[in-house]
C-alpha cells in the first residue's frame, strides 16, 4: 500500500511538471512559425521595423503570445533574406519553492 502511495505521488509530480512545461513549449513553436511567416512574406522583405513589429504583434494576438513583445525582437538582412530572432527566458514555478527554468532563442531560420 506504501509504495502505491509513492508511486502516485511521483506520477503526480511528472504530471504537474508535464502540464506546467508543455504551453512553454506551445508558444515557442508559436513564435518560432510567426517568425517564419513574417521572414517569408516577400511584402515586408523591405519594410521597416515598425511595419515588421506590427506584424509579428498581428501573430502574437492571435496565437496569444505573451512572452516576448515586438521591441525584444532581432531584425537582419542577411543576403537579402529578413531575419527574425529573440531571445527570451522561462520560469515556472513547480510546487512550493522548486521551479523550472528556460531559456528560448526562436529564430526565422530553419
Amino acid at each position: 500500500m506504501i509504495s502505491l502511495i509513492f508511486w502516485l505521488m511521483v506520477a503526480a509530480f511528472v504530471f504537474i511538471t508535464v502540464a506546467k512545461v508543455v504551453p512553454s513549449y506551445f508558444e515557442y513553436y508559436a513564435i518560432k512559425r510567426a517568425f517564419q511567416d513574417i521572414a517569408s512574406d516577400s511584402q515586408l522583405a523591405n519594410a521597416s521595423r515598425a511595419d515588421i513589429i506590427t506584424s509579428f504583434q498581428h501573430h502574437a494576438e492571435i496565437d496569444n503570445i505573451t512572452s516576448i513583445k515586438g521591441s525584444d525582437i532581432q531584425i537582419d538582412q542577411q543576403g537579402g533574406q529578413l531575419h527574425l530572432s529573440a531571445s527570451y527566458q522561462v520560469q515556472k514555478p513547480v510546487i512550493g519553492n522548486m521551479g523550472i527554468y528556460f531559456d528560448f532563442n526562436p529564430s526565422s531560420q530553419p
